[in-house]
């Protein structure tokens, strides 16, 4: 029988080099909750800086998200990568990446929540469990690294039926999230109250899909001997 070859299809990369912001990026100034705020950063040294500057509660900040829109299935799962280079906030604050829908009213943010628990996950699906906003769940898997605001990269796996969660090429949960079209990807930085600050810098984005190629990789074949 044929054992099939399955490709990586780059879908998007951006290493933030060429100094101006490309345009398969949009600002999506959407607050994680309710709050509003000051918005700086930018292009820097390479990275995309985020800055935010809380002046109401609760949970106001910025993303970037992609412009286009994807698909994932079991057969063609979706894989979307972000370097969070680092975590600046002062107060309670949280950085992460998005996967959504293009409304936001379906989504898991996977996040590293500076002073109220370390690294979990938010989801929005309309289903039991959802944890839209506040707190998120908890990624146990991850808890080592709850006070490291350095450099870490951040992956989903979206499969149409689930969304897999990795750290540094740890997994650390898979979540319900049942969408298989019109799934957009950011990644963004949210400060809870006034007098909060959230700022972190991300890089070295990349969006891949696994595709059968249609040729074969290896042809096997059963085999019996008698004696």
């Amino acid at each position: 029988f044929v054992v099939p070859c399955i490709a990586q299809q780059i879908a998007l990369s951006d290493d933030f080099e060429e100094g101006v912001l490309a345009t398969h990026w949009s600002f999506d100034n959407q607050p994680f909750e309710t709050g509003t705020i000051d918005i700086g950063g930018g292009l820097v040294d390479g990275t995309m800086r985020l800055e935010v500057t809380a002046l109401s509660d609760f949970w106001g900040g910025f993303a970037l998200r992609t412009e286009r829109t994807f698909a994932a299935t079991e057969a063609n799962p979706l894989t979307f990568q972000v370097t969070r280079v680092s975590d600046e906030g002062v107060g309670i604050s949280r950085s992460g990446a998005w996967i959504m829908n293009s409304d936001r009213s379906q989504y898991i943010f996977a996040s590293q929540n500076a002073g109220e628990g370390g690294w979990q996950y938010n989801r929005r699906i309309g289903q039991e469990g959802d944890n839209a906003t506040g707190t998120g769940a908890n990624i146990d898997a991850f808890d080592a690294l709850d006070e490291d605001f350095g450099s870490h990269d951040i992956r989903l796996v979206a499969n149409g039926s689930t969304v897999e969660i990795y750290l540094d090429d740890q997994l650390g949960a898979e979540v319900d999230f049942p969408l298989t079209e019109g799934i957009v990807f950011g990644f963004g930085a949210y400060a809870r109250s006034v007098d909060d600050d959230a700022v972190a810098s991300f890089d070295n984005v990349e969006i891949k899909s696994d595709l059968e190629t249609g040729l074969p990789c290896a042809t096997l074949s059963a085999t019996s001997t008698a004696s």
